[in-house]
């Protein structure tokens, strides 16, 4: 079975499209978590799973565990490494490695003889922290403890098929007063459905400080102290939170909010059921804001959806949740208007400038997990798209319709156990505004061809006024950041006239995200080039200015009289 997943972050976001089946009396699988502290942090996670009865032949696939899934690196698990035991005694293991999709290979763990009975599997999972920017599913050591994905370090079966799940914790090796922790809650959780369950949870364990907001299960948990205010920052994200559920008419469940500091420069966050995982950098130079926005934009995955492939449904999860985290921050009185119209132009101006913009939705889902630059594009695509159809349905029904009431609609039918996709979203639409109309807008967005929005957008508190932008530009080819050397190298670029040459091999970088989405901020690359080791600090833009358009307030409105 291929992991039947939709990734919808730059820092990546998971929803399940298995459907679990009751049935009685589903056959158990027992986690055992004993993380290892070694002085003030975690080296590895001695694991132990048992699987009831699992019956599977000789030569047929046990359990699996991925070497790569969406550019994070998993354990790395040997079938050496790995002991199994049934009844019988020592199962032996061999493993087979499989290209399961263009963004994760997995290894097969698989028996030379069938099982017979339970079968106990033990390992040690090894921590193995990315230094690339990207979900963070990884199994990170850091000062306090140790977190991550389940994805990346537990060993389950890969099927659909429903158990009772029960994940513990054994915290003997680690120093006293030490918690262990999942997306689920403190402790020993368990639940029902398919292995994807207990993979698509967060796991985090060692000296964890949290704070939970009042009258509410809205619950934020770290280790090291972050370069942020923890309560002030809980008590706006939950604000938003109630926004959001109240607009998106859900229920508030327990919210889990689990902070770790990146090992690469910049921030990052991604989003799983009942959590989310917000890494900050470890220069710590981010505002408040960013941090805010970031898990504005991925608690809004817990919603909006589309049926169908990743590529092709993306400009939707990412676009609704750039252009929802904007305006329901602004309604919860968390962001003020000068900060949303500072948030909308940002953006714009980073998809514009982006030099793969006008590629089809195909082409940037080719590139997807290869190029950071494509990995941004759904979100502005989406974004002008979501802005420019608002304004056209606000017109056609003389205000009495907007883009809110498409996407709840797409939301209540998904709801009701109807599969909305595109086709279907274009029909609703353009029974707002007209099929052909509805048809156009969409294949422009698509194709990658609508860069501008109606110029009704925002009316009658915001303007839409020309302004000039450089288009993003590294200065090299991107692959250089997987390979650690240069290549590809521009030299009438900005990179090259900072002093970067051809064939520097890269140590370390300042934020990329960062870079791109300011026309004036810098990108420091440390590089080695023979014995020295230089800092290339540089505006990666062309030279050549390019027309885009920016928001400000229109004449005669304040911030005080004006909302969206």
């Amino acid at each position: 079975m291929k992991l039947s997943i939709t990734l919808l972050a730059f820092a990546g976001f998971i929803i399940f499209s298995n459907k679990c089946i009751a049935q009685s009396a589903p056959p158990p699988i027992v986690i055992v978590l004993k993380p290892h502290g070694i002085e003030n942090t975690v080296d590895y996670i001695d694991v132990a799973i048992h699987l009831g009865a699992p019956d599977v032949g000789a030569g047929r696939t046990l359990v699996h565990l991925p070497l790569t899934i969406v550019s994070r690196p998993g354990i790395q698990l040997e079938a050496k490494d790995l002991k199994a035991t049934d009844v019988e005694g020592v199962l032996p293991l061999g493993q087979s490695d499989m290209f399961a999709t263009s963004s994760s290979t997995y290894r097969n763990y698989i028996p030379a003889r069938a099982t017979l009975g339970d079968v106990t599997l033990e390992y040690r999972a090894h921590v193995n922290a990315s230094k690339r920017n990207g979900p963070l599913f990884d199994l990170v050591g850091q000062p306090g403890g140790v977190n991550g994905a389940g994805v990346t370090f537990l060993a389950l079966p890969d099927t659909n098929n429903v158990y009772a799940i029960d994940v513990q914790w054994d915290l003997s090796a680690l120093a006293a007063g030490s918690r262990g922790i999942s997306s689920l809650g403190e402790g020993e959780v368990k639940l029902v459905g398919p292995p994807e369950a207990a993979l698509y949870m967060f796991y985090y364990a060692g000296a964890v400080k949290s704070y939970t907001l009042a009258s509410s299960r809205f619950t934020v948990y770290w280790m090291t102290e972050p370069p942020f205010n923890v309560q002030a920052f809980a008590a706006s994200i939950g604000q938003i939170y109630k926004e959001e559920t109240s607009f998106f008419k859900g229920s508030a469940p327990a919210y889990n909010i689990f902070i770790r500091q990146n090992s690469f420069l910049g921030l990052g966050g991604t989003a799983l059921s009942h959590g989310f995982m917000l890494g900050y950098s470890r220069t710590g130079d981010e505002n408040a804001l960013a941090y805010r926005m970031l898990v504005s934009h991925e608690m809004i995955h817990n919603w909006p959806a589309l049926s169908g492939d990743h590529i092709d449904t993306a400009w939707y999860s990412e676009g609704t949740a750039e252009y929802y985290s904007l305006l329901l921050s602004l309604r919860a009185h968390t962001n003020s208007m000068d900060e949303t119209i500072e948030g909308l132009n940002s953006r714009v101006s980073a998809y514009l400038g982006n030099p793969l913009h006008t590629l089809n939705n195909r082409r940037v889902g080719e590139q997807f997990w290869k190029d950071l630059r494509a990995q941004t594009v759904p979100y502005g695509r989406g974004l002008l798209y979501l802005i420019h159809t608002n304004a056209r349905i606000v017109q056609a029904t003389a205000g009495q319709k907007s883009v809110d009431d498409v996407v709840l609609w797409v939301l209540n039918q998904q709801r009701a156990g109807k599969e909305i996709g595109n086709a279907e979203w274009v029909e609703r639409v353009g029974s707002l505004i007209g099929a052909e109309a509805a048809k156009k807008d969409y294949e422009a967005m698509v194709a990658g061809s609508l860069d501008r929005v109606d110029p009704k957008a925002f009316s009658p508190c915001l303007v839409s006024v020309p302004a000039q932008i450089h288009e993003y530009d590294l200065g090299f080819d991107p692959q250089s950041f997987d390979s650690h050397r240069i290549t590809g190298l521009n030299l009438s670029s900005a990179a090259a006239k900072a002093g970067l040459e051809e064939g520097d091999t890269i140590i370390d970088t300042s934020d990329t995200y960062r870079a791109r989405m300011g026309q004036t901020n810098h990108l420091v690359l440390t590089v080695e080039r023979g014995q020295n080791t230089l800092k290339i600090d540089y505006i990666p833009r062309s030279s050549q200015a390019i027309s885009a358009f920016k928001w400000q307030l229109a004449p005669d409105i304040t911030t005080a009289n004006c909302s969206l």
